[in-house]
C-alpha cells in the first residue's frame, strides 16, 4: 500500500511539473511573439481593444522540440454582466522553429 501511494505521489509530481513547464514555455513563446508582432498589435492597443493569445503546437521536430504558433486575437473587456460576446478578429500569427526562434510574423490588418 505504501509503495502504491508513493507511486501515485511521484506520478502526480511529474504530471504537475510537466504542466508548469508547459505553461512557462507557453508564456515565454507569447512574450517572444508579442515582441515580434508589436507592429501588428500596436494599432489595436491604441484603440483600447483587449488582445488575447493562444499557443498551438503545429509539429514535432526530428531531434528535439516542437514547432509552435502563437495567435493573437481581439477580445472584449467587460465589467458588467451580461457581457456581449462579439466575434473575435484574428490580429496576428507568429510561427516558431524547433528552437523557439521566430520564423514568420503575419499581420491581419
Amino acid at each position: 500500500m505504501k509503495h502504491t501511494l508513493k507511486s501515485i505521489g511521484v506520478a502526480a509530481f511529474l504530471f504537475f511539473g510537466a504542466t508548469l513547464t508547459a505553461q512557462n514555455n507557453d508564456n515565454n513563446l507569447i512574450g517572444k511573439a508579442r515582441g515580434a508582432a508589436a507592429d501588428c498589435l500596436n494599432e489595436y492597443h491604441q484603440q483600447g481593444i483587449a488582445i488575447a493569445a493562444g499557443v498551438e503546437t503545429t509539429g514535432i521536430c526530428f531531434v528535439s522540440g516542437e514547432l509552435h504558433k502563437v495567435t493573437f486575437y481581439t477580445t472584449v473587456r467587460c465589467h458588467n454582466e451580461p457581457c456581449p460576446k462579439p466575434a473575435s478578429l484574428l490580429v496576428a500569427t507568429v510561427y516558431f522553429d524547433c528552437e523557439n526562434n521566430v520564423t514568420l510574423v503575419e499581420c491581419n490588418n
